[in-house]
């Protein structure tokens, strides 16, 4: 991904089948290659708190996990939760 408002889609799949996908959008801010900014969001999440209670939806945050030579993960980084919400945004890291 180079171009101006290339976008990417790619599909996630969680023991064989489909769980989502996950859309890449880049556009160049600046000229310097000195940081990245990234922002996330999601749309449909599951609720996963509670299937009884109709009023209380999912508090989501994403992880982003390093694999190491040894094939273990290490974090690396964390997003903000965001409570009560099956369509986040999450705060730029």
């Amino acid at each position: 991904m180079g171009a101006k408002n290339q976008t990417s889609v790619i599909d996630i799949t969680c023991e064989g089948k489909p769980r989502g996908k996950l859309v890449v959008r880049c556009e160049k801010l600046t000229e310097s290659n000195n940081y990245m900014r990234m922002k996330y969001k999601a749309q449909k999440l599951m609720n996963t708190d509670s299937i009884f209670d109709f009023w209380d939806k999912s508090d989501p945050y994403l992880k982003f996990l390093k694999l190491r030579d040894d094939n273990t993960f290490l974090e690396v980084a964390r997003t903000n939760t965001v409570q009560n919400n099956l369509n986040p945004s999450w705060n730029p890291i």
